[in-house]
């Protein structure tokens, strides 16, 4: 989440209840559990909810080319603010 948190210096407040309760939305960082390793939590932000049409760059280090897809149900899209070095729902 480079440059928006940084590594040291950042104080945030985590709060569970709005995943409970189903009030996660565009714009929310959120901390999940990395796909490469399930014993750490990454921060990521929600770009999209179930029934958006998301583009995106497949992968923005080697080309421009763009693809979209539309959000399943029950879940959302996140994409962390460093999009060279970030591995999330692209």
């Amino acid at each position: 989440m480079l440059p928006t948190l940084n590594f040291s210096g950042d104080i945030f407040l985590v709060e569970k209840l709005s995943h409970r309760l189903g009030r996660v939305g565009p714009g929310n960082v959120i901390l999940v559990r990395s796909p490469k390793n399930p014993m750490e939590t990454i921060t990521k932000r929600v770009l999209g909810v179930e029934g958006d049409t998301m583009g995106f760059l497949a992968d923005p280090s080697r080309s421009d080319l763009s693809t979209s897809l539309v959000v399943p149900k029950g879940h959302v899209w996140i994409q962390g603010d460093n999009i060279y070095s970030s591995n999330d729902s692209r």
